[in-house]
């Protein structure tokens, strides 16, 4: 029995694996992967209990099958979403350099509105820090943010807190959550059923049969 489990873990790990090896080196997700998870895990556990296997055994598939595919999945969502934080980082922490970069946002702002020019550096996505921004407009900014009291600035910078500060779990478990669609949840179910098909049956002896 031991064996059986163990070789069903084990072919989930490697399910798994290739689910978020698919995501990772193809960016593909493909759901149907699901029922290979299903079927790979059955098959091993089918195989490993030999005679013992039943629907017990099949039941233990199934456990495995589900949490590998959850695996995968999740898996999956982190893969993604670490791509896509190392295009657009996200905002976890409030620096006063963040703080004053709202102020040169507004120093650039006015001078452009007033027709001066603004040069600005070569720089991929939104200006967060300072060398996102024209040294002139910079020093603006931090004279501005100087001349604010203790007071202000610590509000300004708990209002950031409220607003820009994004809570990665939160965003990984709704991201989690929108991966379990209604196809999502069929291939997990058929992944299952596979699982549990298999699992409970001596794959071993079936193979022998079949050869004879």
């Amino acid at each position: 029995m031991l064996k059986g489990t163990l070789l069903g873990i084990g072919a989930g790990v490697v399910g798994a694996a290739v689910w978020a090896a698919l995501v990772l080196f193809l960016n593909i997700e493909i759901g149907w992967i699901a029922i290979g998870i299903g079927a790979a895990v059955g098959a091993a556990v089918g195989w490993g209990y030999a005679e013992k296997a039943s629907p017990a055994s099949g039941l233990a598939a199934v456990a495995i099958a589900f949490v590998s595919i959850a695996a995968g999945k999740y898996a999956a969502v982190e893969i993604l979403l670490q791509q896509d934080l190392a295009v657009n980082p996200a905002i976890t922490t409030i620096t006063e350099e963040y703080a004053i970069s709202y102020y040169a946002d507004d120093v650039a702002d006015e001078w452009m509105g007033e027709g001066k020019q603004v040069n600005w550096p070569d720089h991929d996505g939104y200006p967060d820090e300072e060398a996102d921004y024209p040294a002139d407009v910079w020093a603006e900014a931090v004279s501005r943010w100087d001349a604010e009291t203790g007071e202000t600035r610590a509000d300004f910078i708990a209002r950031l807190e409220q607003s820009d500060i994004v809570d990665l779990d939160e965003v990984r478990s709704a991201w989690f959550a929108s991966t379990f669609g209604f196809m999502d949840i069929l291939f997990f179910g058929l992944g299952g059923y596979a699982a549990f098909s298999l699992g409970a049956r001596n794959i071993a002896e079936a193979s022998d049969s079949e050869t004879a």
